[in-house]
C-alpha cells in the first residue's frame, strides 16, 4: 500500500478507498501525509476502523509503515453517517419515497437536490399576498418564508 500510495499521489493529495475494510489505505495514506476519504457500509467501521484510526492518531500504531516514514502520530480525522437512500422500490417494483423519511428530512433532501440552502424558520416574511388571479383578495396564498433578506430562496 505504502508503494501505491507514494507513486499515485503527494503528500496532501486525497486518496479515495470506497471499500474501507479493516482502514488499512486510510491508515497508510494518513501516515504519509495525504488526505483520506473511506467509505464503508459494514459494521465493522465501528469495531475496526475507528479504533484503528484513533491509535494510528494517538501514535500507538506501531506497524506498517510507521517506522519507514517516521510517523509518531497526529492528526484527525471526522466520521459521517449518511442518510438512508431517499428512494426506493416498492412492491410492484415503482420508485417511492423511503419511508424512513419524515417530512423535515424529505424537505431538506430535497433542497439538497435542487441546489438550495435547507434553512426553514418560523418566520414569515412579507405582510401581504397576492392572491391568485380569479381569487377574491381576502383568500391570501402562501409566501415563500427565507432567513435571507429578500423572498427569494438561498442557493
Amino acid at each position: 500500500m505504502h508503494r501505491i500510495i507514494h507513486i499515485a499521489s503527494n503528500p496532501g493529495d486525497w486518496v479515495l478507498d470506497s471499500f474501507a475494510g479493516s482502514g488499512t489505505t486510510g491508515a497508510v495514506a494518513h501516515k504519509m501525509g495525504r488526505r483520506w476519504i473511506m467509505v464503508e457500509l459494514g459494521d465493522h467501521c465501528h469495531t475496526h476502523i475507528i479504533p484503528r484510526l484513533k491509535k494510528v492518531i494517538d501514535g500507538e500504531d506501531s506497524g506498517g509503515v510507521t517506522e519507514a516514514v517516521g510517523w509518531k502520530g497526529g492528526g484527525g480525522f471526522r466520521y459521517y453517517r449518511l442518510a438512508p437512500s431517499l428512494l426506493e422500490r416498492d412492491k410492484w417494483g415503482n420508485w417511492v419515497i423511503n419511508k424512513d423519511y419524515n417530512g423535515a428530512m424529505l424537505a431538506e433532501a430535497v433542497c439538497k437536490l435542487e441546489g438550495f440552502q435547507y434553512a426553514p424558520s418560523d418566520a414569515i416574511t412579507g405582510s401581504t399576498a397576492i392572491p391568485p388571479s380569479g381569487t377574491s383578495s381576502t383568500s391570501p396564498r402562501p409566501t415563500w418564508a427565507t432567513t435571507s433578506s429578500s423572498n427569494s430562496p438561498t442557493r
